[in-house]
Order: structure tokens, then C-alpha cells, then sequence
């Protein structure tokens, strides 16, 4: 948890040093992830949108997935890069992944995703949805490797830009 916190207080100054015109908007998610070792992973998050220009776009998102068959739960820290289209998006994603597990040590790791997704906006709120391929994966007890690469769904709402 203390990591957590510690990328948390890193990304804050950064967030808050944007550029005003630059500064877009927020979103929350709620998210299903389903990895090679791992089954059903469900969990919440938030985003922080920047709108570029008009065709291109980044954004930051904190997650929190809980694996329910293995114990484990992950927190992506990603700046994800996408080009615009009107209501269809895609794009790349990349994190840092922190892992945990129930009485054994995870290693965290860098991962990312490709994705596409579809967004409305109706006086700058407006729901989201996105299909997402992930490439994460962590060392238990620096003996096993659990892949987590597989896809993912994220459902949520959006406000501004």
C-alpha cells in the first residue's frame, strides 16, 4: 500500500503543473479483466483526461482489479495515448503494475495494452466503453511467472472535454 501512496504523491504536482487549457477532463470506471492465469478480475478506477488536440489525446488512470481465483490484485498506473475519430477511439497504453498476493510476495512489473473504445459526450458528460488486449504479467516468491496478458472491459462515465 505504502507504494501506492508514493506514486500517488508523485503523480499529484504533475497533475496539478498541467496546463490549464490543456486540462480536459475526469472519468470513472469500473473494469472486468480476464489474464491467461488468471480468471475474472474486477475492480474500479479513475481517469484524468488531456485533450492535445482534437485528434489526439492522453490520458492518466489509477485501477484497482481484484483476481478472484487467485488471490491477487493488481494497481495499473498508465498514461495511455489515443487517437480520436468522433466516437470511436484506440490507442496504446503503458503502466507501471503493482501487484499483490494473499500470503506470498508479487513482483511489481511495467505493462500495457492496445484498445478501442466508443464515447458520447453530451454537454461534457457521456459514457464510455472500451475493449482493452493487456500485457501484464508478475513473479510470485521470484519463482513462478502468472501472466495476466488477456482482454479487458472498462465501462464508465466521463466529464469535461
Amino acid at each position: 500500500m505504502s507504494r501506492l501512496l508514493v506514486a500517488l504523491l508523485v503523480a499529484i504536482p504533475f497533475l496539478l503543473l498541467a496546463p490549464m487549457e490543456a486540462q480536459g477532463g475526469i472519468g470513472v470506471f469500473g473494469t472486468w479483466w480476464n489474464g491467461e492465469d488468471v480468471d475474472d478480475g474486477f475492480g474500479l478506477g479513475a481517469k484524468f483526461d488531456i485533450k492535445l488536440i482534437p485528434l489526439i489525446g492522453l490520458d492518466l488512470r489509477g485501477s484497482y482489479v481484484s483476481f478472484s481465483d487467485a488471490d491477487m490484485s493488481v494497481v495499473p498506473l498508465e498514461a495511455v495515448g489515443a487517437l480520436n475519430l468522433g466516437l470511436i477511439y484506440g490507442g496504446v497504453s503503458v503502466g507501471y503494475y503493482i501487484w499483490s498476493a494473499k500470503d506470498v510476495s508479487a513482483d511489481d512489473g511495467v505493462g500495457g495494452s492496445l484498445f478501442a473504445g466508443l464515447k458520447l459526450k453530451l454537454f461534457g458528460i457521456g459514457p464510455f466503453g472500451e475493449l482493452r488486449y493487456n500485457f501484464a504479467e508478475t513473479k510470485i516468491e521470484d519463482v513462478s511467472t502468472v501472466k495476466a496478458d488477456g482482454f479487458s472491459a472498462n465501462l464508465g462515465v466521463s466529464f469535461g472535454l
